[in-house]
């Protein structure tokens, strides 16, 4: 996470002021690793990015999708 960190310490991306699937890759990992218990609160460049990642529409679209996948099946299942 260090590296992460580090990484982000003059660009909001990864690649610098473009985005590109490697950022959703790693809000991926980082928000599985908080799920699993590790916590990137001493990490505040990588909460940033957190920050920046989750307010991208296409990012909040997809997860509504997502979202309502799962609710139709539960009901489905239910």
């Amino acid at each position: 996470m260090q590296q992460l960190e580090d990484h982000l310490a003059d660009r909001p991306w990864w690649y610098g002021e473009d985005w590109s699937i490697i950022d959703t890759y790693l809000w991926w990992a980082y928000t599985n690793a908080e799920i699993g218990g590790f916590s990137i609160a001493a990490f505040p460049r990588v909460q940033a990015h957190r920050q920046r990642h989750e307010a991208l529409p296409q990012l909040q679209r997809a997860l509504a999708r997502e979202a309502a996948a799962v609710a139709k099946r539960d009901k489905e299942n239910a």
